[in-house]
């Protein structure tokens, strides 16, 4: 996450673990091929930033993860999902975008 330059206290995780019985995948798609260990990691951040910087993130998850044996290269399935500012609320049920005053 050191790309990001995001604060180690801006981050929440998810796990979610699924048997074969409630989980499908392609064994091969685009010359890639999948074992039964494949891993989908999803970033969720706001819509800022540039493209150069979502990319690299991309490479070095996936790298951490192949070099870390979590996972070989073709397993390793990332994606960014970028929101903007007026859809996040961490609290307070206030969006994250400019504070708003009430109506009526």
């Amino acid at each position: 996450m050191s790309t990001l330059e995001a604060p180690d206290a801006d981050r929440h995780q998810l796990f979610n673990e699924y048997d074969a019985q409630n989980f499908r995948q392609t064994s091969s798609y685009l010359g890639m091929t999948y074992s039964e260990q494949l891993l989908i990691v999803e970033i969720t951040s706001l819509e800022d930033g540039e493209d150069q910087v979502k990319k690299s993130l991309l490479v070095e998850t996936n790298h951490n993860l192949v070099a870390a044996g979590v996972v070989a290269a073709d397993d390793a399935f990332v994606m960014i999902t970028e929101t903007g500012r007026a859809k996040v609320s961490l609290g307070g049920a206030e969006p994250q975008g400019p504070r708003l005053e009430p109506v009526g």
